[in-house]
């Protein structure tokens, strides 16, 4: 039996992609993050101690609630669009620049110990 020419290229294309299936890729933190967060989203949004778990992202925590011990809502985070809501701001969303100082930094250093906290949950 004599290949024609013409079948090559199908032929080298079924070996590739049957070499690119066998190699399966770990999820990245990123991901892992991601898929941590939705899992706490939908089977225990208040896994991290004063915080409810609204949304989510495909990095990790996207929107939270924080509560004070009595369980009344304090503050809420938008992480995504840099915004925040509490107090300061009447419990309207703001953009937390104009919180002033050091409140961006604070933001992200919440946002990542949140996903942080995600990926390593506290063992029961």
């Amino acid at each position: 039996m004599i290949l024609h020419i013409r079948y090559f290229p199908l032929l080298i294309s079924i070996f590739l992609l049957s070499a690119c299936a066998s190699d399966i890729q770990e999820d990245g933190p990123a991901v892992k993050t991601a898929k941590a967060c939705q899992r706490a989203k939908e089977s225990n949004p208040d896994i991290i101690k004063g915080f409810k778990i609204t949304a989510c992202t495909n990095t990790g925590v996207w929107m939270v609630d924080e509560y004070d011990d009595g369980g009344q809502l304090v503050k809420r985070f938008d992480f995504l669009n840099q915004e925040y809501a509490g107090p300061e701001s009447q419990g309207i969303f703001m953009p937390v620049g104009l919180l002033g100082g050091d409140a961006p930094q604070k933001l992200q250093t919440i946002r990542q110990a949140l996903n942080d906290k995600l990926l390593h949950p506290p063992e029961t």
